[in-house]
């Protein structure tokens, strides 16, 4: 085998990449280049005079690359190889490669001998840092906006969802209800009397109130339910895959609850209606949260604190109390 000619050694001393020549059939190296110093932090001797070069090249490769890296360098294709890998230099620095390998055969007719690996090496740590940077911010705003579309559909003052919130649930619900032939349910809840707590005890006091129903709503949910506040001391609360006698259960479970609370400066009390709607019965799921706050209306109308679904009615409620 020829040596590499002073001038082409020289030449090849001045480029950043390292460049690499393999015996495969001896499983050494025939040559290697000053860069291979700069990369490594390691003299090309070191690695040249090493008693076994494999194994003190796969010394200096991270632990999770090694395997990636072997299969690469154990047997490149004819036309070629690459693989990306971390060299852990002297004190802990870590350098990102990308090697780039191809059997070169002296006497292509012997396809068995005469052959060299030329590998050249470049140095990707940058680049590397550039990728992670970009990914990094990649993630940065694609959190943000996530969070975003939360605030979108999140009330503020009580955290639970706002009323474009629970319009996409009913979304959600109306088709799963159609795939499975499920019912779906809605419960519209008002605070009763709100405006004369609110003109008595101040507006904090009211936001205080709001605050402490919406959580005992969530408190009474199943995790697939969902509870919105709609407006001032209006909530909702849809329930998937819920018939009528679930919806008035679960309606009669947070009226008690906010009944039975203890309120710091007066009883507090919440009218709601129920309405069921199932596919295939002729009904819309548009009319759904209209027909829970008919019925909630009723309720209203018929003395407060009460659980009212809108299948007991027979019309629709034309007149609302005020409070």
């Amino acid at each position: 085998m020829p040596p590499v000619t002073p001038n082409l050694e020289a030449i090849l001393d001045q480029t950043l990449e390292v460049v690499w020549l393999w015996d495969p059939a001896g499983r050494r190296p025939v040559y290697v280049n000053r860069a291979f110093a700069r990369v490594w932090g390691r003299p090309a001797e070191a690695f040249l005079q090493a008693p076994c070069a494999q194994a003190f090249l796969r010394s200096t490769i991270h632990p999770d690359d090694r395997e990636r890296y072997g299969r690469s360098a154990a047997s490149p294709p004819a036309d070629g190889a690459a693989v990306e890998y971390r060299v852990l230099r002297p004190h802990g620095e870590v350098r990102w490669v990308r090697s780039r390998s191809k059997p070169y055969l002296d006497h292509p007719t012997h396809p068995g001998g005469g052959g060299w690996v030329i590998a050249i090496t470049e140095d990707i740590t940058e680049r590397k840092r550039h990728e992670d940077q970009l990914e990094a911010q990649r993630k940065a705003l694609e959190e943000a906006y996530l969070h975003l579309q939360e605030v979108v559909v999140t009330d503020p003052l009580t955290g639970a969802k706002n009323r474009r919130g629970l319009e996409a649930a009913l979304e959600r619900a109306v088709d799963d209800a159609h795939r499975h032939g499920s019912p779906v349910s809605a419960v519209a809840i008002d605070i009763d009397y709100f405006k004369v707590y609110n003109d008595s005890f101040g507006h904090p006091a009211g936001d205080s109130v709001i605050v402490a129903v919406a959580t005992i709503v969530q408190r009474t949910l199943r995790p697939t339910d969902l509870g919105a506040r709609v407006g001032g001391e209006e909530f909702t609360v849809l329930l998937p895959d819920t018939d009528r006698a679930g919806a008035e259960a679960a309606a009669e479970r947070i009226r008690r609850a906010i009944a039975h609370a203890r309120w710091q400066h007066s009883p507090v009390t919440a009218s709601l209606g129920c309405a069921t709607w199932t596919p295939g019965t002729g009904q819309s799921p548009a009319d759904l949260l209209a027909d829970a706050d008919r019925a909630l209306y009723q309720s209203k109308r018929d003395g407060r604190n009460r659980v009212t679904h809108r299948a007991d009615m027979a019309e629709p409620a034309t007149a609302v109390p005020a409070g």
